[in-house]
């Protein structure tokens, strides 16, 4: 049985899903990767949600707008 908290991220759960035995069969952009088990008993599909951006996230893309001139 995986140990899966609430505040794992996107990045931490697939790690822990390759530790675990899992491989990675399928990608749908950067948000979505599927994972099956060794038997092929059993497919899980992980999905980023990417509406709430990060702190960090938000400071690049200020960096980037001021860069480019639309921040001032």
């Amino acid at each position: 049985m995986l140990d899966i908290s609430d505040n794992m991220n996107f990045d931490e759960l697939c790690e822990l899903l390759k530790e675990n035995g899992f491989r990675k069969i399928g990608r749908k952009e950067a948000t979505e990767l599927t994972f099956v088990n060794e038997d092929y008993s059993l497919n899980v599909s992980v999905t980023q949600n990417v509406d709430k951006l990060s702190n960090k996230e938000t400071e690049l893309i200020e960096k980037r707008l001021r860069e480019l001139g639309y921040m001032d």
